[in-house]
């Protein structure tokens, strides 16, 4: 695979990034918000070779750093281990499957809503409405991933076909 191919990719990851951030902030005066971490980086883990896909992830987590109100290191940890996660379970499901790349999202969307709200809401923990803010959070977020993660695949899968990119090739040298 060229870099360039792995950079459009990243470009269009950081675009989708901004417009989940603007409709996280208009959805914010509402008590909401959107945490789609897995969507940035489940294409990576189920079509990219293990060097472009960590450098990849890593580009992701450090531009989520970055801008983000977590720890420093927490996004590139938490993104790496799910890459290599979603690497791991590759041979194991059909990527071409809705279902197999949905359940695939919510379970790693679901360990990460878990670590970030352990985390970031320590003191909050005896709180009804804490549980009520994260509830409906995790029903949006798990809506919205449901509803987009395989379109964003096939987007980019489409992005990637349309620019030569051999996709049964790549997937045999993995």
């Amino acid at each position: 695979m060229n870099n360039e191919k792995v950079l459009i990719c990243l470009i269009a990851n950081f675009v989708l990034f901004f417009f989940i951030g603007e409709v996280s902030h208009q959805l914010a005066p509402l008590g909401m918000s959107l945490q789609l971490d897995v969507i940035y980086i489940i294409f990576a883990g189920l079509y990219f070779r293990m060097l472009h896909g960590v450098i990849f992830v890593a580009l992701i987590a450090l531009f989520a750093n970055a801008i983000t109100p977590l720890p420093y290191g927490f996004h590139f940890i938490t993104y790496l281990a799910s890459w290599m996660f979603i690497t791991w379970a590759r041979p194991r499901i059909r990527r071409e499957n809705p279902a197999h790349v949905k359940l695939l999202a919510i379970l790693i969307q679901t360990l990460f809503f878990l670590v970030i709200t352990s985390l970031m809401g320590r003191s909050l923990f005896g709180e009804f409405f804490f549980w009520m803010r994260v509830a409906t959070d995790y029903s949006l977020n798990m809506l919205i991933l449901l509803a987009f993660t395989h379109l964003w695949c096939e987007f980019q899968r489409s992005l990637m076909l349309s620019m030569g990119w051999d996709l049964t090739s790549e997937y045999q040298k993995v």
